[in-house]
């Protein structure tokens, strides 16, 4: 049987006006009632700590259910009023029916804020630890070409070059695609949204010992010092809101990244663009099917 450590010596604490001095002995005896009262608390601690996460959990799916309920009604008319105007004659001088911009407005808005709602609802349950994760063997440089491909149409609406460098052998990883492709597209979003026309955005995957490493770099407007220093922490952009907008996208890819074990930093420099980059423990190629991106198509 393991012998317990030896005790620490007994502190003293002198008494000048009394002139004694008074020994306190503060060890927890190893199974004695101190020992047995802090567990008791701990494990306390940690069901109340777990039923807080469930009320938790619980609320925010309340509030989002409640959100998207109008949001859905909003959606659906929208939807009607453009069938609708889809019969209607052209304008005159036009290529346009009348409320065409409008409804199209109407339907972008409805969108955006209902992938909010999403973003909220998902970084809760990050902070919470409580996203569930389904995990199978995928190409993580087939994942990067479909976000790669899905951005293309936002990339070429902007007057930018969007270029992938993907090499051909798989990088196998364990991962919940969903999840992953949400990542990357947050990324690539961001690095879209912040390059200015004529700029470029180059994506690229590769192998490095145990892990697949993806970076997505811009040639955008890059970042000052102080917004590089919480650029995953939304409390601190939600801070910002004023003067950038609440945006949980780049908090959400972390902590998705790093609910797979993996990492996501940032490097920018103002004026000089940003180089975002994750890295995700790799597999080997070999055992075990894999899923390939186009699977889901």
């Amino acid at each position: 049987m393991a012998q317990p450590d030896s005790p620490a010596p007994l502190r003293e604490f002198p008494d000048r006006a009394l002139d004694h001095r008074v020994e306190f002995d503060c060890r927890v005896e190893p199974g004695g009632p101190a020992a047995r009262a802090a567990g008791v608390a701990g494990a306390a601690g940690s069901a109340e700590a777990d039923e807080a996460a469930r009320w938790h959990e619980h609320f925010m799916a309340v509030v989002s259910h409640d959100l998207r309920g109008p949001l859905s009604a909003i959606m659906t008319s929208a939807t009607l009023l453009q069938h609708k105007l889809a019969k209607l004659p052209l304008e005159p001088g036009t290529d346009e029916r009348p409320g065409t911009r409008q409804i199209e407005a109407i339907l972008r808005a409805v969108k955006q804020l209902d992938r909010r709602i999403g973003e909220l609802l998902d970084v809760s349950l990050l902070q919470a630890g409580r996203l569930k994760l389904e995990l199978e063997r995928h190409d993580i440089g087939a994942l990067l070409r479909e976000s790669v491909e899905l951005t293309a149409p936002a990339a070429s609406k902007h007057g930018l070059r969007l270029i992938a460098d993907i090499p051909e052998r798989a990088l196998v990883v364990s991962c919940d695609r969903k999840r992953v492709l949400q990542a990357l597209s947050q990324l690539l979003d961001n690095a879209v949204k912040f390059t200015p026309e004529g700029g470029s955005v180059v994506a690229r995957a590769h192998a490095e010992p145990g892990q697949a490493r993806i970076s997505i770099e811009n040639s955008g407007v890059g970042m000052a010092p102080d917004e590089d220093a919480h650029l995953f922490d939304p409390v601190q952009r939600a801070r910002n809101a004023a003067r950038h907008g609440i945006d949980l996208g780049l908090a959400l890819a972390r902590g998705i990244i790093e609910a797979h074990g993996g990492h996501l930093s940032a490097a920018s420099a103002a004026g000089k663009g940003s180089a975002f980059s994750l890295t995700l423990p790799m597999e080997s190629p070999v055992p075990g099917p894999m899923r390939s991106a186009s699977d889901h198509v």
